[in-house]
């Protein structure tokens, strides 16, 4: 690699935190026209150092060098006028404005009293037109898909003239077909003169998108890759050391017993549906999915199944009790465990330590309401810090100081350890790497296989096909299905997650 075409330069990056260090002198470099994928396991300080390239983490020590210039960023903003541009996981969009007023905030053509709207709205058009990233422009941000959404972000940096963009997971929940758009927008983007950082953890990814590819591991680099030499065997050894399985469900379901039932469960917020009749059977041992684009009912599904919401209509039935008015707390004492969708809001603490939350939710193992049983508490922490590799082994740290894909070790290992006869589980490897993915992949199916019933909620389809006995496809509410995995494709599923119908309909 010639060092007159790095138009980004970061050496010898240090950044230490409380009990860990992220980023151990670490060496990354951009060139100019090229995709360039940064993957490494959770907590191995990619994004940390993707932070610090935009300015909002400082790094302890190091140095970034942009078009041959040193130079420091303070904040993203420092970064966003020096040509850098990143589209966080967490969209930052505000959700009553419309598109285009998203799209200039802080950026408004006209004066300090007038926005000059027909030179933003024609500016957007150009770039929408160019970038083949359409948008009607006088949408609410409320009113968009996830992948709408994420569409904006990106016209929101073109709008700013931005030559680097860094995309922090963007497939993560997308259908089939807005992954495929997005990578035709990201190509094109190539072909203008633009580089790409695009930050992932899924090898199909990176084989089809990488033009070089960055590994970290620990905090460290440990490997750099060009495109002729990206077979995804190579960067699965470079992210976690070893050679990585793939777990698939290949056996049925031992027994037909229902565990958990469903029966016309409707439910309407401010006057929207969002649950329409959702009927469905789980028996013992089996792993019944449900696919879909977030945003369509998941969320309330769980809620409701779970008593957390209980403003709706229809019944709930475990083990052919009826539980439809039960609180939350007598559901898991029943013996539901529950993975949420977010885990940072409803699965953790982030005050709390890691041991804390290890036991959040079972006080009654450990001595009830008043006295906590804390040489049990920090034996059960130990084993799933080991169980689940959790890190930092620390489990005095707390909760917030982990990275997210850690923090979700920790909710997954707590809810699976206390023996649960059904288990909800929402997006359980959501901002996982390979090797976490397939330690919990391969539990779930530790736990089918002792007759716990699983409801597995997911937007990504490889999940869903590796797991399920079957599964549904819910779209604005509504259920489609039963679909089997052996007997439609994932294209078909992406048309059904986009409320189109297919042949493997019944």
């Amino acid at each position: 690699m010639k060092k007159n075409h790095n138009i980004i330069e970061m050496r010898n990056i240090i950044k230490r935190y409380p009990l860990t260090v992220a980023n151990d002198n670490v060496n990354f470099y951009l060139r100019k026209n090229t995709i360039h994928c940064l993957v490494g396991e959770n907590g191995a300080g990619k994004s940390t150092l993707m932070k610090i390239l935009v300015g909002a983490v400082g790094a302890d020590a190091g140095e970034i060098i942009l078009n041959g210039e040193k130079c420091f960023f303070h904040s993203p903003l420092d970064s966003l006028t020096a040509g850098i541009g990143m589209v966080w996981q967490h969209f930052m969009l505000v959700d009553d404005f419309r598109v285009w007023e998203n799209v200039v905030l802080g950026a408004e053509p006209g004066n300090s009293v007038f926005i000059d709207h027909s030179e933003a709205t024609e500016k957007i058009a150009e770039i929408s037109k160019r970038y083949s990233l359409a948008i009607d422009i006088d949408k609410k941000i409320s009113d968009l898909s996830v992948g709408e959404a994420q569409r904006v972000e990106i016209i929101k940096l073109l709008y700013r003239n931005v030559d680097i963009l860094i995309l922090d997971e963007p497939t993560a929940v997308l259908t089939p077909q807005e992954v495929s758009r997005l990578y035709e927008m990201i190509f094109r983007l190539k072909k203008e003169g633009k580089s790409v950082i695009f930050i992932t953890h899924k090898l199909r990814e990176i084989t089809e998108v990488a033009d070089e590819v960055t590994v970290m591991r620990q905090g460290r680099l440990a490997g750099f890759l060009k495109k002729e030499d990206v077979t995804a065997d190579k960067i699965a050894a470079l992210m976690v050391g070893r050679e990585v399985r793939q777990i698939k469900n290949t056996e049925k379901a031992a027994t037909r017993e229902t565990i958990l039932e469903t029966r016309g469960i409707c439910f309407e917020e401010k006057g929207v549906k969002k649950l329409n009749e959702i009927s469905f059977k789980i028996s013992r041992g089996e792993i019944v999915g449900i696919a879909g684009v977030e945003g369509n009912g998941q969320k309330e599904l769980v809620d409701v199944l779970m008593g957390i919401e209980k403003n709706h209509s229809g019944k709930i039935l475990f083990e052919g009790e009826d539980i439809t008015s039960l609180e939350t707390s007598a559901r898991i004492r029943m013996g539901i465990s529950h993975i949420p969708q977010d885990r940072q809001k409803q699965g953790l603490i982030e005050e709390f330590s890691m041991a804390d939350n290890s036991i959040l939710g079972r006080l009654r193992h450990f001595g009830g309401r008043f006295s906590i049983d804390f040489g049990k508490r920090d034996r059960i922490s130990d084993e799933l810090i080991s169980r689940f590799d959790i890190r930092p082994p620390k489990k005095e740290l707390l909760a917030g100081n982990f990275s997210g894909g850690n923090q979700q070790k920790i909710v997954v290992g707590r809810e699976i350890y206390f023996d649960p006869k059904f288990l909800i589980a929402a997006h359980p490897t959501r901002g996982v790497d390979i090797g976490a993915i397939e330690k919990i992949h391969s539990e779930i199916l530790k736990i089918r296989k002792r007759g716990v019933g699983v409801l597995l909620i997911s937007s990504e389809l490889s999940e869903i096909f590796a797991l399920s006995d079957y599964f549904f496809v819910i779209f604005e509410g509504s259920l489609s299905g039963p679909f089997y995995p052996s007997r439609i494709s994932a294209e078909e599923v992406g048309l059904v997650m986009a409320g189109k119908r297919v042949n493997g309909e019944k």
